[in-house]
């Protein structure tokens, strides 16, 4: 416009890089003054995740003949990526031989005209960012050196830009110059003010630009400023202010990271896909974007749960890639992964195997063990779940080995595990005994005469059994003589018509097939008189002369109605005889005569013979075996 100076600017289709274009301007003095001078646009390319390259853009600066300029080529150049940018040329020679050094971090330079010169000078410097890769831009800075025309100051036009629809704060002075070296002021009403913002501008220059909430694009206003020289010098420049939305929503705010649950089998599908569901929503809420307030159906996911990958049995994991967009096309990724994890083991609480007791015989023990350890697996199997596990299958294994039956019993413990190796135990006793043995309840008379009647207790058992166990008495006052003898005469029965109940217990447990029985004696004193009769003839089987009054003497009795004398002797297991009598009265107690042991005294424990002749009865001699116990 020829009377306001805008302009619209298009650039060609796809193009990225600087263009420019010059224009004349003339004024409506006699005679007419003219000049010309260049504008300088940047077709930034569109921000994505690769470096992009800084900006540098034109800069001009003005003094009077012979006077030096500072100026700053850095203060309208930037990164689009918010990379730190250097000048790289720090060294450089204008067009008209002057050599300018330029800091590298601050931008800033001193240039001094050649004596007498007037005109426009020029140099290219260089910038570079520290991305990777590195990148760089060129630009041109103009300075105008005038002829000395009284009182001037110079105010150059500014450019600022700001990545993420934030804030800027600069100052317009860094680039304006004072050929007298007058102090500047800006007026702190601009000349036009901007229009997509709040701006705030300094005396000294300084100056804060808050854009409107979502506002990307160019932004601009015209200040004034003047120096304090006689007369007063004033010039108006413009700040072009662009604000960009090259940077992507942030997620550090948001909490989200890979998650581990447990698997649910088949309803893992629906947790994972409530799970992404809750993702996005998540996300949407959290992530933040300075130039894009609302968020919302701007995330998505390339959730599938036909990616869901298995490690054991229906466990797994499933990798989603979580895209977050604002509405300049800015986005960032987040990768997520959720791990179904099988950790439980298979659940028997349904499963009913408990300790159990078998009968069995000694050739069939270890084919009934064998069977109910298979029984007991079949059950498991059926009983036995995982919902993680395909088709709801277990494996189950058990430490069964009959050789570990000790004492009849049979501990197994069954190993339970599911496809992921997660393993449930469960332990069953198997206890067998042996189903052939009957026990006979029986009665015994006790004569009060009678000193000993030995009794063997394995003639209260029937059936087929091993007859190495142990004889106990559970219940009752007697004992158990050499393992399986029972001497119903130490019973003590108090008056007419007594009787006591004795119940013993067999127990082994070495076999197979162990046996445990328990039988009843009566002992009684309900015993009929008779007469002398050989049938009632009892010679003792046990002598243990420890002073307790039972079995104290070796006896032969039952005959007192008989009236024979007894000849008696007692011989060891070599034939040595250890003691005689052909007239014996009941009054022996182990004790031998020298010539018989060695030496006089109680014969050792073991097992020895009698011989019993009965004078004048017209019977044979009488032999047995006894047991002595003298320890």
């Amino acid at each position: 416009d020829p009377n306001t100076g805008q302009y619209v600017y298009v650039p060609p289709s796809g193009y990225v890089g600087e263009d420019s274009f010059e224009y004349t301007v003339c004024d409506d003095g006699n005679p007419q003054a003219c000049d010309t001078a260049t504008v300088y646009i940047e077709i930034l390319p569109k921000v994505g995740p690769d470096n992009e390259s800084p900006i540098a853009n034109a800069d001009t600066a003005g003094t009077e003949k012979d006077t030096p300029v500072t100026g700053n080529v850095l203060v309208n150049d930037y990164d689009p990526d918010g990379d730190t940018i250097v000048v790289t040329t720090t060294t450089v020679t204008t067009t008209e031989g002057v050599v300018v050094t330029i800091d590298p971090n601050t931008g800033e330079y001193v240039y001094t005209p050649p004596p007498g010169f007037t005109g426009d000078d020029s140099f290219e410097y260089t910038i570079c960012d520290d991305g990777d890769p590195e990148l760089c831009d060129t630009a041109v800075v103009v300075i105008t050196v005038s002829s000395n025309i009284g009182n001037v100051t110079i105010a150059n036009d500014d450019a600022y830009n700001e990545n993420n629809c934030g804030g800027i704060a600069g100052s317009v002075l860094d680039n304006d110059s004072d050929p007298e070296g007058d102090d500047q002021t800006v007026n702190t009403t601009p000349v036009v003010d901007v229009a997509n913002g709040t701006l705030v501008l300094n005396a000294d220059g300084t100056f804060s630009y808050i854009p409107n909430e979502g506002f990307t694009g160019t932004d601009s206003f015209v200040y004034s400023v003047c120096d304090n020289g006689t007369p007063q010098a004033c010039d108006q420049a413009t700040v072009y202010i662009t604000i960009i939305d090259s940077v992507p929503p942030s997620i550090d705010d948001c909490d989200l990271v890979d998650e581990t649950v447990e698997c649910s089998g088949t309803d893992n599908e629906s947790i994972a896909a409530a799970w992404n569901a809750a993702n996005i929503a998540l996300l949407e809420d959290c992530a933040i974007d300075s130039c894009d307030m609302d968020l919302t159906g701007q995330v998505t996911s390339d959730y599938d749960f036909s990616n869901f990958e298995t490690t054991c049995g229906l466990s797994g994991s499933i990798t989603v890639l979580y895209t977050i967009a604002d509405d300049s096309g800015n986005f960032t990724t987040l990768e997520v992964t959720l791990t179904f994890e099988d950790t439980t083991p298979p659940d028997v609480s349904s499963c009913d195997i408990t300790d159990m007791t078998l009968d069995c015989t000694l050739n069939d023990a270890e084919d009934i063990a064998d069977q109910w350890n298979l029984d007991n697996i079949t059950a498991i199997q059926n009983c036995a779940t995982d919902g993680c596990s395909v088709n709801n299958q277990v494996t189950v294994t058990s430490n069964y080995d009959f050789n570990d039956l000790v004492s009849g019993q049979l501990p197994v413990i069954y190993t339970i595990a599911d496809d992921c190796g997660n393993e449930s135990t469960l332990e069953a006793l198997l206890t067998l005994q042996n189903s052939e043995v009957v026990a006979n309840d029986i009665s015994l008379c006790v004569d009060s005469e009678v000193e000993s009647q030995v009794f063997n207790l394995f003639n209260l058992l029937e059936g087929n059994y091993n007859t190495g166990g142990t004889w106990e008495v559970i219940s009752g006052s007697g004992d158990v003589i050499d393992g399986n003898f029972f001497d119903p005469t130490s019973i003590e029965l108090i008056g007419e018509n007594a009787s006591e109940i004795i119940t013993f217990s067999y127990t082994e447990l070495d076999s197979e097939c162990p046996t445990y029985i328990e039988a009843s004696i009566d002992v009684n004193n309900e015993c009929a008189v008779l007469a002398c009769n050989l049938d009632n003839l009892e010679i003792s089987m046990v002598l243990t002369p420890n002073g307790d009054v039972f079995n104290e003497f070796f006896r032969v009795t039952g005959l007192v109605d008989c009236d024979f004398t007894i000849d008696v002797k007692i011989v060891n297991r070599w034939g040595a005889i250890i003691f005689e009598s052909n007239d014996y009265q009941n009054n022996w107690n182990a004790f031998a005569h020298s010539s018989s042991v060695g030496s006089a005294g109680q014969v050792p424990s073991g097992t020895y013979y009698y011989v019993v002749t009965l004078i004048d009865s017209g019977l044979d001699p009488i032999t047995g075996p006894m047991y002595i116990g003298t320890k």
